[in-house]
């Protein structure tokens, strides 16, 4: 009896402090949701975003942008508006190969080549205005993503009310760290300024459809073209159209397919001029064109879309993805469809009661197809995909928080919507931010990768000098070499031959005089991880995402036959083996020169020391074998 007494004493002594707490609990969050529905929170978005990136105006120039600065520099404002983003084309092709920009074994049809001269136009202003100050550039591409945020802000509270649920959807975007790379790379500026208009271009639907505003007819495809204009992912706008014609829009359904005519004219006017003027890609494994290669985009998709869309709702997943062995990442797609299944059983009751949810997923959904054109290398383009899935999201976290009655179904799905809760909100309100800040204030590792790997030392006869690289870490790397030196007023080698890459060990066996025979382990142009030595690998590694991007320069839909020759100034490469699956084993190099000419440079990559050094041939009939990363 005493031992009952005492325990209903404690907690009636416990009880007015865990109500205190509540209490405390409940006034905080109806704080928070005072805040999430102000008046200026749109505008509080727009600064949130900037003040989170800031850091970004330290960056520099990065890769891409080292090429755009060299046109930028030299172009007048029709070429660059053109020509910007054409990497490699039938114009440029063969003198790009010859000089070392691509590697020996890159297809020698690749074409890569997009057309963005809304975007270009945003660049040629920063060096017509600043030409000399990174800096101020980045400022330019922040006060992009600042004026994306204050359109997103806008949008939701269009589709979900002046409420603190689109507060919630607000924050969530400011904070997705996918952001990131657009915003701190200034050659990906691009997905911003798409962004931008192609927001707008959905505001101006949504009023035409749903107020009879009748400038929205015209100013919504006006918009929409200006995001194709600005980059390919605009497409992505069109996939919430279709969603709002299918769960939005109140008309008959011929009236849904008036709605729609606008942006599909818009949309398909631009995809015949576009590939009409010979914009796309073609023979690359980074990057598929669904109307050159339509089969190839479809498995694409495949592998893709599971992988973004991971991504997207639970972090880094696309950044993991392409530093896993083949192996590895197979499961972390397989992985990633369980995840996708699992919170679609948790939202379905959501979904089969409020048709802006369904918008949300539908547009979502439908966004991730045209931009998985593109390898998963860091989410990058997500920004579409993300207006969905945070809005999605917000009205999934405001159900739990209400307790409202599709939460309350019993069993699995009840408890399984409040882990998910548990997990969206410590992943978007919690991880999300401190990822962004810390990947906005810490060194760019693509961007040191590049200037190391393309970091010839001085060369003073370099003119007149060919460069052979006899392990490049990064074949590629050499593509913006030089941009690179021409930055640094360094003299740009006459050539550039990279013989192998030097991801694995490579032999060297000196035939004669002018002839060597190079062998990298496991072949040529290997699957990250796999092949025959997988099993020997370690299922994560930096060398994986090398491998992935030097993939760029030929797919292997368009493998090297055997005895094939690729012929170049003073210099014929020719496939002499190959492996079980069918890629270059080796292959035999002759110079037109003897390999010991005074105008033939020998380097090698030390991974030890992560810098080149001269690389001493072997006497005729013999082999030396160099150590590789992995």
């Amino acid at each position: 009896m005493q031992r009952e007494t005492n325990l209903e004493d404690t907690a009636n002594c416990c009880a007015p402090d865990i109500l205190a707490r509540r209490r405390k609990c409940e006034r905080g969050i109806a704080c928070a949701q005072r805040l999430l529905v102000h008046t200026y929170l749109p505008c509080y978005a727009g600064l949130m975003s900037i003040l989170l990136t800031v850091p970004s105006l330290w960056k520099g120039l990065v890769a891409d942008d080292l090429m755009h600065r060299t046109k930028l520099l030299t172009m007048p404002l029709t070429r660059v508006m053109r020509d910007l983003f054409v990497f490699v084309d039938q114009r440029n092709g063969a003198r790009l190969l010859d000089s070392g920009a691509g590697p020996w074994w890159s297809l020698k049809t690749l074409h890569i080549a997009f057309f963005r001269p809304v975007t270009a136009l945003t660049h040629w202003l920063d060096y017509q205005l600043w030409p000399h100050s990174p800096m101020v550039m980045h400022a330019h591409s922040i006060a992009w993503y600042g004026a994306v945020c204050v359109v997103a802000a806008l949008l939701y509270r269009r589709f979900l009310g002046v409420t603190w649920v689109a507060g919630l959807a607000t924050l969530l975007f400011v904070f997705d760290d996918a952001h990131v790379v657009p915003v701190t790379w200034l050659a990906n500026r691009n997905a911003l300024v798409a962004a931008f208009f192609g927001l707008l271009a959905l505001l101006a639907h949504d009023r035409w459809r749903r107020n009879g505003w009748r400038p929205g007819e015209f100013l919504a495809p006006c918009c929409l073209a200006l995001a194709v204009l600005s980059a390919e992912i605009g497409v992505a706008v069109g996939a919430y159209f279709v969603a709002y014609a299918l769960f939005i829009d109140s008309g008959t359904c011929r009236q849904r397919t008036r709605g729609l005519l606008p942006g599909v004219t818009v949309l398909g006017i631009w995809w015949c001029a576009y590939h009409q003027m010979g914009f796309g890609t073609w023979g690359s494994e980074y990057y598929v064109d669904p109307g050159r290669e339509p089969l190839r985009f479809a498995t694409a998709l495949l592998e893709r879309v599971p992988i973004l869309l991971l991504n997207q709702l639970v972090g880094p997943a696309a950044r993991l993805y392409v530093m896993l062995s083949e192996p590895a990442g197979y499961a972390l797609w397989g992985f990633s469809l369980l995840v996708i299944a699992w919170l679609a059983f948790v939202v379905f009751p959501l979904l089969r009661r409020d048709r802006v949810a369904r918008f949300w997923v539908a547009g979502a959904a439908l966004a991730v197809i045209p931009i998985s054109a593109k390898d998963a290398t860091t989410g990058a383009t997500l920004i579409f995909v993300g207006i969905g899935v945070t809005g999605i999201v917000a009205q999934f976290l405001a159900g739990v928080l209400d307790g409202s009655e599709w939460v309350l179904s019993p069993g699995a799905r009840r408890v399984s919507a409040h882990v998910a809760s548990v997990l969206l909100t410590g992943i978007g309100l919690v991880w999300a931010p401190i990822q962004m800040v810390g990947d906005t204030v810490g060194s760019d590792p693509v961007g040191t990768a590049v200037e190391r790997f393309s970091d010839l030392g001085l060369l003073p006869h370099a003119a007149r000098q060919d460069v052979i690289i006899v392990n490049a870490p990064s074949p590629l790397s050499f593509g913006y070499l030089q941009d690179l030196r021409s930055l640094h007023n360094q003299q740009v080698p006459a050539h550039i031959r990279t013989l192998a890459p030097g991801y694995f060990s490579v032999e060297i066996s000196v035939v004669d005089s002018h002839t060597v025979v190079v062998r990298p382990e496991d072949g040529y142009l290997p699957p990250p991880g796999g092949g025959r030595r997988w099993d020997k690998q370690p299922p994560m590694h930096l060398v994986y995402t090398i491998q992935r991007m030097d993939r760029l320069c030929r797919s292997s839909a368009f493998p090297l036959a055997l005895h094939e020759k690729v012929r170049l100034t003073g210099m014929c490469a020719e496939v002499t083996a190959l492996t079980e699956d069918g890629r270059p084993a080796e292959a035999t190099m002759r110079f037109d020169r003897p390999l010991d000419d005074q105008s033939l440079v020998w380097l090698q990559w030390n991974w030890e020391r992560w810098a080149y050094e001269p690389f001493a041939l072997p006497p005729i009939g013999h082999t030396v074998r160099l150590k590789g990363l992995l």
